[in-house]
């Protein structure tokens, strides 16, 4: 499950002004379903571009179904 906006913002502060790590969080907060491996990977976005948001340009891209695209789709297929 990915973190919520506010546990991203308890994490980053936490690791931030107190020097938390993923084990450490782990401890303190053992009521929220936090992982270590997401953790980590969280922490190392954080120190390697000082943000917990996502990265511009990651992810699925975005579709290519146009109005455009679909005319020209359709236009193909009607000369067969």
């Amino acid at each position: 499950m990915p973190f919520s906006e506010e546990d991203k913002a308890l994490v980053k502060n936490l690791h931030l002004f107190k020097g938390y790590g993923s084990r450490r969080l782990l401890s303190e907060f053992p009521g929220k379903k936090l992982h270590k491996g997401g953790l980590d990977v969280l922490l190392r976005k954080l120190c390697e571009t000082g943000s917990t948001s996502r990265r511009p340009g990651s992810g699925r891209p975005k579709r290519a179904r146009t109005e455009e695209n679909v005319n020209v789709v359709y236009r193909v297929s009607q000369k067969k």
